[in-house]
């Protein structure tokens, strides 16, 4: 049997102006190599709909990162290639290799009885990993090993995926402004549609109060939306 060819995956997560009062914007960073055609900066709203309640944040994006790797890993089947996944995210690659056992007996509870965290992520990467590691025994290979690597600490591959990763929160800041300006829009539109309908001449009708009521709302509502998450 011929030995596969050994490939690293580098994956990285990116949380940029995080603060009490604004959500933060989140991207993710895979890297396969220079130049490498699956090398990708994700935005995290591309992933998770906003409308889902799903609030933005690192660790998600760093097991998103993860989970984008496996699938790749999982598409490629490889009979030649074999895939090591590198991430600087301690706590995410213990999730996966460690800590989920006990939380699948526990029913997917922490030890002080919370519901798990992003525990959809953290399942599809189990359900992943399984699937990739009964194809790499058909191969008669190991498994595919998830590592910790230190971050910032001048690695060539973890530093590539920094790059993307901020790049992908720099899109999500972008995809979320373009979400926030849509919404204003249908706001305004609807003011428009409700002055048509009641047939007014200078707001006579409603009132002003009104009219500026509902403006405000609509100029807040993308901000409301964030805070109930």
């Amino acid at each position: 049997m011929t030995d596969p060819i050994e490939i690293d995956i580098y994956v990285d997560g990116s949380s940029r102006h995080n603060g009490p009062l604004v959500d933060p914007y989140c991207g993710y960073g895979v890297y396969y190599g220079p130049d490498d055609k699956n090398n990708v900066g994700v935005a995290m709203s591309s992933i998770d709909l906003v409308d889902e309640n799903i609030a933005p944040n690192g660790p998600r994006a760093e097991l998103a990162a993860i989970r984008h790797a496996l699938r790749d890993v999982l598409a490629f089947n490889s009979s030649s290639v074999k895939h090591t996944i590198l991430s600087d995210s301690k706590s995410s690659v213990e999730a996966i290799t460690v800590r989920s056992k006990k939380w699948v007996k526990n029913g997917w509870k922490s030890s002080n009885g919370a519901a798990v965290q992003n525990r959809d992520l953290i399942m599809e990467c189990l359900q992943l990993h399984k699937e990739v590691n009964r194809n790499y025994r058909s191969n008669g290979w190991g498994p595919l090993y998830l590592f910790h690597v230190h971050g910032h600490k001048g690695v060539k591959g973890n530093m590539e995926a920094d790059r993307l990763a901020i790049l992908g929160a720099d899109k999500d800041k972008l995809l979320r402004d373009e979400i926030e300006n849509r919404s204003f829009t249908n706001g305004e539109k609807h003011l428009k549609e409700l002055l048509e309908e009641e047939e007014v001449q200078g707001y006579n009708k409603i009132g002003w109060f009104s009219v500026l009521s509902f403006a405000c709302f609509v100029y807040t509502l993308p901000m409301l939306e964030r805070s109930k998450r």
